[in-house]
């Protein structure tokens, strides 16, 4: 994945050009994150886009999994797998949904004091079918200090998700799961059900959340549990998806759409350009 980072003028003054370094190397780290937590969702969307092309989201995807569906229900197993039909990973990638998420996404950070702002989003004129899904590029427009970009960046590593369990490595899941085995044998079935319930609902309300998953635990335990889901990946949802959860519910954007971050241009003063790939069904 490309990143430049692009330093005007024939005579830059040290201290100039150190921040202007600085700015690189942030840059960098940033959206090596996001490739990083990008990977296993590039690698869903083809499966989901090739192997089955009416569409299974990854709840329905554990369909042979009999106690996720004791404890869900079919209806609630079809429920999910219309919504990532719908608005995850849609027939063609819907650019206009994609603007009003970063939109919207940029204003509840803003709101929860990470300046974000969205100077202009541009895509191109069609899209383009790559391993079996379609994949439609465009570039966004960013002012933001290098602090806030990451919550932006951390909120987008989400796109795609619908449960708990999305936001987790496989390991760490089978980690957690074997972690309340023994210390909390009853809890399993409630963290199992945890693992699955809505994402941005958790988001909501996290310490909620946590604390009906392990209220029958002793405090000890209940720490080890809680400390292991943050370790995890909860810890981001906590510092980003948790300031735009209620926006994007209330303005039913969840789930996003199904987004990739390319590549991440600095322009200086806290200007930036994210190239950007948003998905659909081939």
């Amino acid at each position: 994945m490309a990143l430049k980072d692009i330093l005007t003028g024939r005579a830059v003054k040290t201290g100039v050009f150190t921040l202007g370094i600085a700015g690189v190397l942030a840059g960098c780290g940033l959206l090596l994150r996001h490739v990083e937590a990008f990977g296993p969702k590039r690698d869903m969307a083809v499966l989901i886009g090739s192997a089955l092309p009416e569409l299974r989201s990854r709840v329905a995807l554990l369909n042979a999994n009999v106690e996720a569906e004791r404890l869900f229900g079919m209806d609630k197993f079809a429920a999910r797998e219309e919504q990532a039909s719908v608005y995850i990973l849609p027939e063609s990638p819907e650019g206009a949904r994609a603007v009003t998420v970063l939109q919207e996404v940029a204003a509840a950070l803003s709101a929860d004091n990470s300046p974000v702002g969205i100077n202009g989003i541009t895509f191109a004129q069609d899209s383009t079918t790559v391993d079996g899904h379609r994949e439609l590029a465009g570039a966004v427009n960013v002012t933001a200090s290098s602090a806030s970009l990451s919550r932006l960046l951390t909120a987008l590593e989400f796109s795609g998700d619908l449960s708990v369990r999305d936001a987790l490595p496989p390991e760490q899941s089978r980690a957690f799961l074997k972690l309340v085995e023994s210390v909390s044998p009853l809890t399993l079935p409630s963290a199992e059900e945890f693992l699955f319930s809505d994402l941005v609902a958790y988001a909501a309300d996290p310490d909620g959340a946590e604390q009906r998953l392990t209220r029958d635990m002793q405090p000890s335990d209940a720490a080890d549990v809680r400390t292991l889901l943050l370790s995890a990946g909860l810890a981001d949802v906590r510092t980003s998806l948790s300031a735009v959860a209620p926006r994007l519910k209330q303005q039913r954007l969840w789930p996003m759409p199904l987004l990739r971050v390319d590549s991440l241009e600095s322009q200086g003063n806290n200007e930036w350009i994210l190239g950007i790939a948003v998905f659909g069904r081939a």
